[in-house]
């Protein structure tokens, strides 16, 4: 059954100071479950707009920009996951809430609640995972690491007008508006976010996901794409996730790769709220 589309209220912008570094959120509230969603690299809070629709106001939602993203502040280091996910679970103690939270969160995003769900499973509601892989330091060396965000860098650098070009050729259903947006967003982003790339989403040296994985005692979804149009988890990631979180479960949403959201607002809603009914969280028709 197709889920209901709300019209959705003006966002209530905010700022919430987490350490020395300022957090930009919008928040959709209401009377429903409070959740917060985190984007993906090069991205901000604006990447949630299409699945708003059909999430509120049975999630009561706040987006919010991670460092040095979007009107987060932008310092000039310290773009690790670490750091990442300490703000983050800032933001979430100075909003308050008066019942444990749901995070969700892509790709880097994903990264991010996933490890908040391994410190910190008996404080949240619940997590969904969306299209983020388990990142292996042994993956590069640390000079391919180095190249990579040098690389990254530059192809974010690129004149305005191919930025643009290059989001429509990613993704055709754009419009030239929603293609512009999405450039802004990259041509945003602090250099040391991409300089700093692979930490961004990799454990810290000596941290194994076998050991905080299991740790995710809250309910868990991942919702993974397709590989053949550019998701990033794969069977075999997918598999390994749920072997190590006991209470993880897996959904693929057909014909779409990375931005799940984005791209299929509404199979992505309808799996996380189905997903949050089965765990007793939330209730919807």
């Amino acid at each position: 059954m197709a889920l209901a589309h709300a019209a959705i209220p003006q966002e209530k912008p905010g700022f919430v100071l987490a350490g020395r570094v300022r957090i930009r959120t919008a928040a959709w509230p209401s009377e429903g479950y409070p959740t917060v969603l985190v984007h993906g690299l090069s991205s901000g809070w604006q990447t949630w707009l299409p699945p708003l629709p059909y999430l509120w106001p049975t999630l009561s939602l706040t987006a919010l920009d991670l460092r040095g993203h979007g009107d987060s502040d932008k310092p000039e280091a310290e773009y690790t996951l670490a750091h990442y996910v300490a703000d983050v679970w800032t933001v979430l103690g100075k909003l308050r809430f008066k019942r444990p939270p749901v995070l969700i969160g892509h790709s880097l995003g994903g990264a991010v609640v996933r490890r908040l769900a391994a410190e910190h499973a008996d404080a949240l509601a619940a997590v969904v995972i969306e299209d983020s892989k388990l990142w292996y330091r042994s993956e590069y060396t640390p000079d391919e690491a180095e190249a990579f965000g040098q690389e990254r860098l530059a192809s974010a650098r690129r004149p305005f007008p191919d930025l643009v070009q290059a989001e429509m050729d990613n993704d055709p259903r754009l419009s030239y508006r929603q293609a512009m947006e999405k450039a802004q967003r990259l041509a945003n982003t602090a250099d040391g976010v991409f300089l700093g790339i692979r930490n961004g989403v990799e454990l810290a040296e000596g941290e194994e996901y076998a050991d905080l994985l299991p740790r995710i005692t809250c309910p868990a979804l991942l919702i993974r794409g397709e590989t053949e149009r550019g998701g990033v988890v794969d069977e075999a990631d997918a598999a390994r996730q749920q072997a190590l979180a006991p209470h993880l479960s897996v959904v693929q949403v057909p014909d779409v790769g990375h931005g799940i959201h984005g791209q299929q607002p509404e199979a992505f809603a309808t799996a996380v709220l189905d997903f949050l009914r089965d765990a007793g969280v939330t209730s919807h028709e």
